[in-house]
């Protein structure tokens, strides 16, 4: 359910404080953070147990992998475009795409 803030009366958003908390936090983006009972004990036990790092190698590894999905998917575009190119051209998007992958290496 979303809450008016307690200051302004405008509807907070809510968020998830961190992947593997299970706490749902409301913000106001004009007066900061509300926990609801018992909600702020769950995320200082989550942090003093290394749940933040946790969070961000999972965060991590998910937008590599999207990385690297985008970029099996834009080589095989390169390569249908290469397809209709002749021979000893080649495409700007086969550049990028080799560029991508050096970098994503």
């Amino acid at each position: 359910m979303y809450l008016p803030c307690p200051v302004c009366h405008v509807v907070m958003n809510r968020r998830l404080f961190a992947t593997g908390t299970g706490v749902i936090i409301d913000v106001c983006r004009a007066h900061g953070t509300f926990f609801d009972a018992g909600e702020l004990p769950l995320v200082i036990e989550f942090v003093m147990n290394g749940g933040l790092e946790r969070a961000e190698r999972k965060e991590i590894e998910r937008l590599r992998e999207a990385a690297r999905r985008e970029l099996a998917q834009a080589r095989d575009a390169a390569r249908s475009a290469a397809s209709t190119v002749l021979p000893g051209e080649r495409t700007r998007a086969s550049s990028l795409v080799d560029l991508l992958a050096s970098l994503l290496g």
